[in-house]
């Protein structure tokens, strides 16, 4: 009998040892800001069928990470905005030659990670 629970208890141990913690994994790259690495683990994540919640968690945060990336940069254009916040840029003589706009996000994929967070939420209420 000990040798029965031995081997069980060695085989838990081993088993949990070699489980892949993916969530662990991703709040790692996150805080490391490495995107490579994270869709890594997302790639490897959706393989293994595992879909637990914080499967769509980590989804919803690397999208709406990547949607947002662009809104925190500048556009420069000739052309005046129609609506919106922007800066007009003058020459040494007065005449405007551009109009600096703050980015905006990326929709698709801010709306592919309401969708993740969406699922998520139906699952795992």
């Amino acid at each position: 009998m000990k040798k029965i629970s031995f081997f069980v208890l060695s085989a838990f141990v081993f088993i949990s040892l070699n489980a892949q913690n993916y969530m662990a994994d991703f709040t790692k790259a996150l805080r490391d800001n490495d995107t490579t690495g994270q869709k890594e683990i997302l790639d490897l994540w959706e393989k293994s069928n595992d879909r637990s919640a914080d499967y769509y968690i980590a989804n919803f945060n690397y999208f709406f990470a990547k949607a947002d990336a662009n809104s925190s940069s500048m556009q420069l254009s000739t052309e005046k905005p129609t609506s919106g916040k922007y800066l007009t840029i003058y020459d040494s003589t007065t005449n405007v030659t551009g109009y600096l706009t703050p980015g905006d996000i990326d929709r698709e994929l801010f709306n592919k990670s309401i969708s993740y967070i969406n699922e998520g939420i139906k699952k795992y209420p």
